[in-house]
């Protein structure tokens, strides 16, 4: 059975990047993954600008977490785009919305979890980590 150590270690090989247009949030994400022990973080504060990120990256994100109501481009319109370069992208929806035809659209677009807003740091923490865990052992 993997172990704390075990976790972490391959957390730290994790490529992430997180799209969030609410500074506050952003930098809230940030600490919440590098408390879990992701290293290597990219942020970005709207869709527009993550979508050149992900052009310059050279397409070697495992997960993107992306808020879906942001200027320039939605949460929606990136995960549209990143799903149809990179279907196998894993990519975690981040939203007040909950409403079940807007989660069964961002469901049917490719989202692979769906994560509520307001976020607390443990609840973010364990739905990472189930959703990582989950995909560990799927894959």
């Amino acid at each position: 059975m993997p172990n704390d150590t075990d976790n972490s270690n391959s957390l730290a090989k994790l490529r992430v990047m997180v799209i969030e247009d609410d500074v506050e949030l952003l930098e809230l994400i940030e600490t919440l993954l590098a408390d879990m022990g992701v290293t290597q973080i990219v942020k970005a504060n709207d869709g527009a600008s993550a979508l050149k990120i992900y052009d310059q990256k050279d397409h070697s994100f495992d997960l993107i977490i992306c808020d879906w109501q942001m200027p320039k481009k939605s949460g929606l319109d990136v995960l549209r785009e990143l799903k149809t370069r990179e279907p196998d992208i894993q990519f975690v929806m981040l939203t007040s919305k909950t409403d079940n035809e807007d989660v069964a659209e961002a469901i049917d677009l490719g989202a692979d979890m769906y994560i509520k807003k307001p976020i607390t740091r443990d609840s973010f923490k364990s739905q990472i980590n189930f959703f990582l865990l989950n995909k560990r052992i799927n894959t």
